[in-house]
């Protein structure tokens, strides 16, 4: 559903430490219940993800496998902008 969480992925040297990842939109298809058992997700990113990140910038796809016989691929954009972490802030991570 949409602005439901599917996923925190973490971020390097950013203000915060992962980012949320929402569906944008509700994701509907219709699936055979025959297929349903054989339906597989899996959101693949690049780890880590390295801060400044833009709105609206790709941090992810979401596959849909086994879905009619051909792979579904959703591109998962930031839905808001995640800063760099300040030198202060990086330094106490790196200390605790």
């Amino acid at each position: 559903e949409r602005g439901q969480e599917l996923h925190k992925i973490p971020l390097f040297n950013g203000s915060e430490r992962n980012i949320r990842v929402n569906a944008a939109s509700d994701i509907k298809y219709t699936v055979p219940n025959l297929k349903l058992k054989n339906l597989e997700t899996k959101l693949e990113f690049s780890e880590p993800l390295i801060a400044p990140i833009k709105k609206g910038q790709e941090i992810a796809k979401l596959v849909i496998k086994n879905f009619k016989d051909q792979d579904i691929i959703l591109s998962i954009n930031a839905q808001q902008d995640y800063a760099e972490a300040s030198l202060l802030t990086k330094l106490w991570r790196k200390l605790f």
